[in-house]
């Protein structure tokens, strides 16, 4: 959505731009006193570009697994430094280029940066330390207003791209020891499930990736007919929350108890207690982690 101060949103386009539902933004409303809409004449709610911003902002907190009664509490001065503070890896000077060619949609300065960043890092710390951080800023800069939601897209979809040409280069033969990568039902955020991918390719594990958004009765059955031993699920920052945790809980009671359920991302698990017997891995580094024990 590009940013008009002088617009006003409905809710339904609120709700649409960032993520959360309807219902929630107008229970909020009531329960927070925030954010308080505009009144037309007819009686509709419509909402300013600056209660927009800061609702994006809200959004991006509750996927670091912060709680509503406390983010709405917080000005957007407040919630741009509690988002800086969530930062990983590297300084947001070196990644100031890629931001650059993302902004201008620049893909050869894009790949050129990337690729060369990569040489010298090797996969998993070009991941953690450029990648992750990257779209960390990414994000806050849609959350502030700087970038659209198709500078997203773009930097998502080459990124994805190049992880997908590194995957066929590192392709080993189906065994027992297959990975199954999934995101759950209306889940379309795929990036992170590539990530993933990259690292437990780099240790040797056969993958089977099924893709984004899949339904629930595809991803069971393609478990049995593959008889594999690890089904690793993503959960991008839009995802989470109780409706995902009943989805995995459904999940884990329907594959076989010695089939190992990963479920990592940044709307993972958050600050909710999890459910039994799936395994959460807060980033990519414990991933790896995970792989060496498991390759042991």
């Amino acid at each position: 959505m590009e940013g008009d101060t002088q617009k006003l949103y409905s809710v339904g386009s609120v709700a649409k731009d960032t993520g959360i539902r309807q219902d929630t933004i107008r229970i909020w409303e009531r329960r927070y006193g925030r954010p308080t809409p505009v009144r037309l004449e007819s009686g509709h709610r419509r909402f300013t570009y600056e209660q927009l911003l800061w609702l994006r902002q809200v959004a991006a907190g509750l996927s670091l697994g912060h709680r509503p009664s406390k983010l709405l509490k917080l000005s957007i001065e407040e919630l741009q430094a509690l988002l800086e503070d969530h930062s990983p890896g590297q300084e947001n000077e070196g990644l100031q280029p890629l931001l650059k060619a993302i902004e201008a949609f620049d893909s050869d300065a894009l790949r050129n940066l990337l690729e060369s960043a990569q040489r010298q890092m090797g996969l998993l710390q070009w991941l953690t330390e450029v990648i992750a951080p990257l779209l960390h800023k990414i994000g806050i800069n849609w959350a502030e207003g700087h970038f659209s939601i198709h500078h997203e897209h773009f930097a998502s979809n080459f990124i994805m791209g190049h992880l997908q040409a590194e995957l066929r280069q590192m392709s080993v033969p189906q065994s027992p020891e297959t990975v199954l990568l999934a995101t759950l039902p209306n889940e379309r955020h795929a990036l992170g499930l590539f990530m993933a991918a990259g690292v437990l390719a780099s240790h040797g594990f056969p993958l089977k990736i099924l893709g984004s958004d899949l339904p629930m009765d595809e991803l069971l059955g393609a478990q049995q007919k593959t008889g594999a031993k690890t089904v690793a699920i993503s959960v991008s920052s839009s995802g989470g929350g109780p409706s995902t945790d009943r989805e995995l809980e459904f999940l884990r009671g329907q594959i076989p108890e010695n089939c190992t359920l990963l479920v990592g991302g940044a709307g993972a698990k958050g600050n909710r207690r999890g459910i039994r017997g799936i395994q959460y891995l807060g980033d990519l580094v414990e991933l790896d982690q995970w792989c060496q024990t498991a390759n042991r």
